[in-house]
């Protein structure tokens, strides 16, 4: 019974935090506020693709935004081009981006 008890809050707990799937390797975090968001231009830099983020439901898309600045900037993403926004019912939004680490800017 404590196995049970055990294992049903760690499932709910992941269940309610932002994951990332990295396709490349990680950089050195930044502070979420350095993460810069767009919804369908590609960065204006040469850029790396270094993970998929999604996020789980939360109380609005702002709040949700919040969350995948927050786990882009702990990978060192400089950038993240949002790919999908879903809201529910009671207007919880979760979002699913990609996250870039520009590598050479542009002059």
């Amino acid at each position: 019974m404590k196995k049970l008890f055990y294992l049903s809050a760690v499932l709910c707990l992941t269940g309610c935090a932002s994951t990332h799937i990295m396709v490349s390797k990680s950089y050195t975090p930044v502070t979420p506020e350095e993460v810069k968001v767009a919804f369908k231009e590609a960065p204006d830099c040469d850029y790396e693709e270094i993970a998929m983020i999604h996020t789980p439901y939360s109380w609005n898309s702002n709040f949700a935004l919040k969350k995948a600045r927050k786990q882009a900037a702990k990978i060192g993403a400089d950038y993240i081009k949002i790919t999908n926004v879903e809201t529910n019912d009671d207007n919880d939004a979760k979002i699913e981006a990609v996250a870039y680490k520009c590598i050479s800017f542009y002059d």
